[in-house]
Formats: C-alpha cells, structure tokens, sequence
C-alpha cells in the first residue's frame, strides 16, 4: 500500500517506473537460477538482456554509475534494491505514514525477519523449560486490522484512479468494521 501510495502521487511516470523495473527484477531471477545451478531458457536471458538494455542507466545504483564512469568493471548486481530507490522507511516519510511504520510494521517486521526482538516475542518459559511459540492473539489481532487498513486504502486508490464510483461502498465497508471491531 505504502508503495501504491507513493505512486499515486505522480502516477504516471511512476507506474513507467515501476513496469521496467520488472526487467531488473526478471534479469536478478536469471542470475539467481543460474547461480544455483538451474537451467535458464536461452530465448528467456536473451530477451530479457535486450529489454534490459533499454532500462539499465535508469536503475544503476551510485556505486555502478561511479565505476562505470571510471571506466572500471561494474558491480555483480549494478542495480538498485527498489523500483522507487528509497529505503521503505524513506518512501513512508514521504508519504506520511510513519505511525504505521514505527507501530505494527516493525512488530511485524521482527517477527517474520526473526530479529532479536520478534523471537523474544515468542519465548516462553514454563518452569525450567523454554520453549517457542509464536501464536500470539493480539498480534494476530493488529496484523488482521493493519490488512483491513492497507487493502481499504489501496481501494480507494484506485476507485479513485480509476473513476470507479465506488467511494460510498468503500465508506460503508470501513463504517462497519469500525463498528464491529468496536465489539472486540
């Protein structure tokens, strides 16, 4: 959603942006299957190198601008991490969203990296037993309603980008989780 977001706010270019970057995102697959040794359909690298071509300056990442102008050998992968170019905490300073991003996105974020903090999360200790148990209600409770929250902000987007029509549906549906949520 954060993503969608932010291209929303200069849809058009953004979403060109955000296509090619698909090229980069098929050509790491390549080298990724290459890599541990599965074999990769000559046509497929060969058109994806060719759509590359025409993508490649717009994603290099600083470090490979800088070699390339040096005229020395560019990095492995040459090419940024992200469509957008920002780290996700940047992109959701941008947009305004960082409550979410500082709350249940690094609670949720913890756990499925299996940072330090996620896996204290999940230690119980019975007696002079220690065990792991990931199940948590509440946390299931935030991660239910941080999902509710991004796929009704994504659908207005796009009712919005799309003239849809939609807005009082989407209302009323927001309306009446509120209310029902209000019971738990």
């Amino acid at each position: 959603w954060w993503q969608l977001k932010w291209a929303h706010g200069d849809p058009q270019p953004r979403a060109e942006k955000c296509r090619a970057f698909s090229i980069i995102y098929d050509w790491r697959s390549i080298q990724d299957a290459k890599a541990a040794g599965i074999e990769v359909p000559q046509e497929r690298e060969e058109r994806t190198n060719s759509r590359l071509n025409g993508v490649r300056d717009e994603f290099l990442t600083g470090k490979a601008r800088r070699a390339r102008s040096e005229k020395n050998k560019l990095p492995a992968d040459p090419f940024q991490a992200t469509w957008h170019g920002m780290q996700i905490r940047q992109l959701v300073d941008e947009i305004g969203e960082l409550r979410l991003y500082a709350g249940p996105y690094d609670e949720f974020s913890d756990r499925h990296h299996w940072a330090p903090a996620g896996i204290g999360q999940g230690i119980r200790v019975d007696g002079k037993v220690i065990r792991y148990d990931a199940r948590d209600a509440p946390s299931t409770a935030r991660a239910l309603d941080v999902a509710f929250h991004c796929l009704y902000q994504s659908a207005l987007l796009v009712n919005e980008h799309l003239a849809l029509g939609f807005q009082d549906r989407l209302h009323a549906l927001a309306e009446r989780y509120i209310a029902d949520s209000a019971f738990i």
